[in-house]
C-alpha cells in the first residue's frame, strides 16, 4: 500500500471518495496496525514520499508534532517510523508451558465495555485452559491498582495484564512484575521506555481522528459545537478530543484542496487547538468551519453525558453538532436534546465504542457515528498473543508499544458491517501482531 504511486491531487480527491462513503473498504475489514498503512488518513500521511515534495518516514518522523508524544492529547500516537525496543528487559522470553496462569488488572468497572473486559478473558481463558486471576481497581483507584498488582505478582502469575489506572504509577507496578520475572501485555498505550510487551487497545487518537475528517464533510458552512469530553486531564479524554480536532482540519484541507499529502500538519494544528480549547474552555477555528463554544466532562457514560449536554445545551442552544468522547456520553446528550426537540438539527458524533445499544442509534440516524472498540476483541486478541508466547515460541521481544483493534468508523450507511444480532458487542474481529522490524519495513 505504502509504494502506490498516487499524485496529491488524486490522493486528495480519492479521500474525498472515502469521506462520502463512509468506509474505504466494506468487504473487508481494515486491519488496524501501529503503521496505519490500512487507514484512509494514515495512508495520506504514509504516502507523502511518493508525491511531490516527498518525504521519507524518517523525515516524517522529524515533524515538530511528534515532538510532543510525551503529552496526553497525543498519547498513543504512532510515529512513522518505530525505534526498537529489543534491548529492553521484558522478562522473555518464557520457558514453554501449557498450564500459564494469567493475572489480569482492570482499571474498573464501571460500564458495560469494562464489563466485557471481564466477559471475554473468563471465556478466553476457559477455551485455552488458562487459570486466570482477574481483579479491578474498583473506579480508578491506583492504590488499589498496586495493592492487586503485588498480590498477583505473590502469588506467582505467569504474566500479568494490565489496563493502567495510572501510567507513573502504573509504570513502577510493570517494573514490579518484570523484576519478578512476570512479562507484562498492557490494555493501554504507555511511554516507550516502560518494557510492556505491547498494549492491545483501541487506537483513542486514531478512532477519533477518523470521526473528525467523517464529520467534517457534513457541512459547508461554519458550524458551532459544544465538547463532551470524558474528564479533561484524562490521557483517554485528552487523546479523543485531541484526534477529534485534526481529523476535522485534515478532512476540511481536502474539501478545500489544501491538503497535503500527509496529515503531520493537521494533527499540530489540531493539537494546538486542543490546547486553546483546554486553555479557554472554547476554540475558533475559522479557516476550518469550526467553533467550539464550550464542554464538560461527561466521565464516560451515559449520566455524566446527559448531565454535561444540559449544562452545554442551556449556555448554547444554537448549535449544530456535539462532539462526545464515546457512544454512551453521546446517548446521554440524544437524550437532552430528543427532550428539547433539538436533535434534528443537530449531529451527534463519535469514535468509539460501538456496542449493540450504540449501533442501533445510529442505525435510527440518531448517532451521527461511532467506532469499532469491541471489548471482546480485545481479550481475544491478548490470549492469543500469550498462547503465542507460552506456547509457540513467538518472539515477542521487539512489538510496538501499542498493537492496535482493528478499526473501522460506522455510520448509517455501513453500520451493518459489524452489527450481529444475538450479541452485546456485535463481531469479534481479529488483531494483527506485529514487530517493530515488520513495521519499519511496511513504512518504506
Amino acid at each position: 500500500m505504502r509504494n502506490r504511486k498516487f499524485t496529491a491531487i488524486i490522493l486528495a480527491l480519492a479521500i474525498v471518495l472515502c469521506l462520502g462513503l463512509g468506509a474505504c473498504n466494506k468487504d473487508e475489514p481494515k486491519t488496524g496496525d501501529p503503521s496505519g498503512s490500512d487507514s484512509p488518513s494514515a495512508s495520506a500521511t504514509s504516502s507523502a514520499s511518493d508525491s511531490g515534495g516527498a518525504l521519507s518516514p524518517e523525515e516524517l518522523a522529524n515533524h515538530e508534532i511528534y515532538k510532543h508524544l510525551g503529552d496526553n492529547a497525543l498519547m498513543g500516537v504512532t510515529p512513522p517510523f518505530l525505534k526498537d525496543r529489543s534491548a529492553q528487559n521484558k522478562a522473555l522470553p518464557v520457558d514453554q508451558k501449557s498450564d500459564v496462569h494469567v493475572g489480569w488488572s482492570n482499571a474498573a468497572m464501571v460500564s458495560a465495555w469494562f464489563a466485557g473486559i471481564f466477559q471475554g478473558a473468563e471465556m478466553y481463558a476457559e477455551q485455552y485452559g488458562y487459570k486466570l486471576t482477574f481483579t479491578d481497581a474498583i473506579a480508578w483507584d491506583v492504590a488499589k491498582q498496586t495493592a492487586d498488582v503485588e498480590n498477583m505478582i505473590t502469588m506467582g502469575i505467569d504474566i500479568l495484564v494490565i489496563d493502567p489506572v495510572d501510567i507513573q504509577a502504573q509504570s513502577i507496578d510493570v517494573a514490579k512484575a518484570i523484576a519478578a520475572g512476570i512479562p507484562v501485555i498492557g490494555l493501554y498505550p504507555m511511554p516507550d521506555d516502560v518494557p510492556v510487551i505491547t498494549a492491545v487497545t483501541a487506537d483513542y487518537y486514531e478512532v477519533s481522528y477518523q470521526a473528525g475528517l467523517n464529520a467534517a464533510k457534513l457541512w459547508n458552512e461554519t458550524i458551532d459545537s459544544v465538547f463532551i469530553v470524558g474528564q479533561t486531564g484524562h490521557p483517554i479524554a485528552d487523546t479523543r478530543t485531541c484526534g477529534f480536532l485534526a481529523g476535522w482540519v485534515y478532512g476540511k484541507q481536502v474539501v478545500n484542496g489544501t491538503a497535503k499529502p500527509y496529515r503531520e500538519d493537521a494533527m499540530l494544528i489540531g493539537f494546538n487547538a486542543f490546547k486553546s480549547l483546554v486553555g479557554s474552555g472554547k476554540v475558533e477555528l475559522p479557516e476550518y468551519g469550526l467553533n467550539v463554544l464550550g464542554m464538560a466532562n461527561g466521565y464516560f457514560d451515559d449520566v455524566g453525558g446527559q448531565a454535561a449536554a444540559e449544562d452545554l445545551l442551556t449556555a448554547h442552544p444554537d448549535v449544530q453538532m456535539v462532539f462526545g468522547c464515546n457512544d454512551h456520553q453521546c446517548a446521554g446528550a440524544i437524550k437532552v436534546l430528543e427532550q428539547r426537540g433539538m436533535l434534528a438539527n443537530v449531529k451527534v458524533v463519535t469514535g468509539c465504542d460501538a456496542d449493540m445499544d450504540m449501533l442501533a442509534l445510529v442505525r435510527d440516524g440518531k448517532l451521527e457515528s461511532t467506532g469499532y472498540n469491541n471489548p471482546i476483541a480485545i481479550t481475544k486478541a491478548v490470549f492469543e498473543l500469550i498462547h503465542a508466547i507460552f506456547e509457540e515460541g513467538y518472539d515477542a521481544n521487539n512489538m510496538p508499544t501499542k498493537t492496535p483493534l482493528y478499526y473501522e468508523l460506522f455510520t448509517k450507511a455501513n453500520y451493518m458491517n459489524v452489527w450481529e444480532d444475538g450479541t452485546e458487542y456485535g463481531k469479534v474481529f481479529d488483531t494483527k501482531f506485529k514487530t517493530i522490524d515488520e513495521l519499519n519495513a511496511a513504512s518504506k
